[in-house]
């Protein structure tokens, strides 16, 4: 009866602190529903100092994960401000407890690694851009993911591109392109990545192939495929025809400029237009 009375003791003791600890995760959650709320340098300075001292007592995995999460956050929004090396800090933190923990429950490939991948490139650290994005790719064939697969793919392209490596580019968007059901502004865009190895590798006939099938699928932003195919005819010494594609892409911008402002008036708020990767520099 005595023993019995001590586990009850133990039991009622630790449970503050089990409470605690779980308490802590929330706080953490409500740290960072302040910032997305309102997204300030001192609402960012708040949280990563709240982040901080967290991470001094986190021990179970639904606190590594709230952990993660915030992390996370943190490395988008010092991102946003411009702050890189804290970005990095942040994503970095991120997707190594993600993966060192092996957590699941979380997006770590879309919302980490991919972000912080471009991030390395616009610093010139191609190769752990590569690293990084050669691990979303493997993990978006194995789970089938494949919005995960297009964007990791189109990134690694433009990565090849950049640092010459045009048959990798080649080898992968192709094989990318044989898969079936590719939405048209994701298949123009790798078309387009494809298009750019073939012109940077001297191949102007596969490349002006490649943008006037782009021009052909239906419902596609066409301003870079024009812009392309102008800088194309410039190299060329065709300045005629190249002005002819700098008006198409000059008319075809203005378009979208009067549609996004008067969607913006529709739904009272900005509207994102993203526009892809050119031939152009």
């Amino acid at each position: 009866m005595k023993n019995l009375r001590k586990i009850f003791v133990c039991i009622v003791w630790a449970l503050p602190f089990w409470s605690s600890a779980q308490h802590s995760a929330d706080e953490l959650y409500k740290e960072l529903d302040h910032l997305v709320a309102k997204p300030t340098i001192e609402n960012l300075q708040r949280l990563e100092s709240y982040c901080d001292n967290f991470n001094l007592t986190v021990k179970s995995s639904n606190q590594q994960l709230a952990l993660v999460i915030a992390r996370a956050n943190l490395g988008y929004y010092f991102g946003r401000y411009g702050d890189l090396s804290k970005s990095i800090d942040n994503y970095e933190d991120a997707y190594h407890r993600f993966k060192s923990n092996q957590l699941s429950d979380y997006n770590i490939y879309e919302n980490v690694a991919v972000p912080l991948a471009a991030i390395y490139i616009r610093q010139g650290d191609y190769l752990k851009a590569e690293e990084l994005l050669i691990q979303c790719a493997s993990h978006a064939k194995d789970t089938a993911n494949n919005s995960l697969l297009y964007n990791t793919v189109l990134s690694l392209s433009a990565l090849y591109n950049s640092t010459s490596r045009y048959e990798r580019s080649y080898l992968l968007i192709n094989e990318t392109l044989k898969k079936k059901g590719i939405p048209p502004g994701i298949a123009a865009a790798l078309k387009n990545n494809l298009a750019t190895s073939y012109f940077r590798a001297g191949d102007f006939e596969k490349a002006k192939q490649l943008l006037f099938e782009i021009q052909v699928l239906a419902g596609i932003d066409l301003v870079n495929t024009y812009k392309s195919l102008a800088f194309m005819a410039l190299k060329e010494a065709k300045a005629e025809e190249a002005m002819e594609y700098f008006e198409m892409a000059k008319s075809t911008l203005s378009n979208k400029k009067r549609i996004r402002k008067g969607l913006g008036k529709l739904i009272g708020g900005r509207v994102r237009i993203t526009i892809g990767i050119g031939l152009y520099p």
